[in-house]
């Protein structure tokens, strides 16, 4: 059973509509709050940068292909000219200490803000 997870990290593409892409042609890294969550239709990641609605970034039937030295590698497939296409995502945790939390909410935003504090 899968439940839903969230990190801050930053976020690398390895391939343009679903061909593999040397580094120098990648599009700049994008950061922010990853999560990974099962639906109906197995399961989805997300990068959706902090107090932002929509997602950055979106992977479907992502599977976790390797760890690495600080890195995660997701695969899984994103849509382009609408068509599903293969994608895959290296996933560079940050240090949420330097003002963001692992949900991408600011440190000094309340923890449970529909609840009140004291």
């Amino acid at each position: 059973m899968y439940s839903s997870s969230a990190m801050y990290c930053r976020l690398h593409k390895t391939r343009h509509v679903g061909v593999r892409i040397h580094d120098t042609e990648a599009a700049p890294a994008c950061e922010g709050v990853l999560t990974v969550a099962a639906t109906g239709a197995g399961l989805r990641a997300r990068l959706v940068a902090p107090l932002a609605m929509e997602p950055i970034a979106e992977l479907y039937d992502v599977r976790l292909v390797a760890v690495r030295e600080g890195t995660l590698v997701l695969r899984g497939f994103e849509q382009a000219n609408q068509q599903a296409v293969l994608q895959e995502w290296v996933c560079t945790p940050i240090d949420t200490r330097h003002g963001f939390d692992a949900a991408g909410r600011p440190l000094t935003a309340p923890l449970f803000p529909d609840y009140p504090a004291g």
